[in-house]
């Protein structure tokens, strides 16, 4: 659930790395800790597979920060996501309601 995440978090906004990892911790909706590396691999990936672009940002008080985007792609793939999450629920709520009646 990486994938979708992060490309909500790029959907209206441009970000580094780091704030993605930041802003997933303050977001987190699975309460599931992920490795670090995991984000940056799947940014790479998604990257490679065209869902998000990325640029190097000059920075006068540090050193340069990859800055990375959604592209037209990404957006269509977290439609994608969309509706697979919408799916996976309908079928979870079902699975409870079926426990319930136990």
């Amino acid at each position: 659930m990486l994938e979708p995440r992060l490309l909500l978090l790029l959907k209206n906004k441009k970000a580094y790395g780091y704030e993605l990892i930041g802003e997933l911790k303050r977001n987190d909706i699975t309460n599931l800790h992920f490795d670090i590396g995991a984000v940056y691999r799947a940014l790479r990936e998604m990257e490679k597979n065209g869902a998000v672009r990325s640029t190097w940002a000059e920075s006068a008080a540090g050193p340069s920060k990859r800055i990375y985007q959604i592209t037209k792609k990404g957006r269509g793939n977290l439609k994608k996501w969309g509706e697979i999450i919408r799916q996976r629920k309908k079928s979870l709520e079902k699975f409870l309601r079926l426990y319930k009646k136990g």
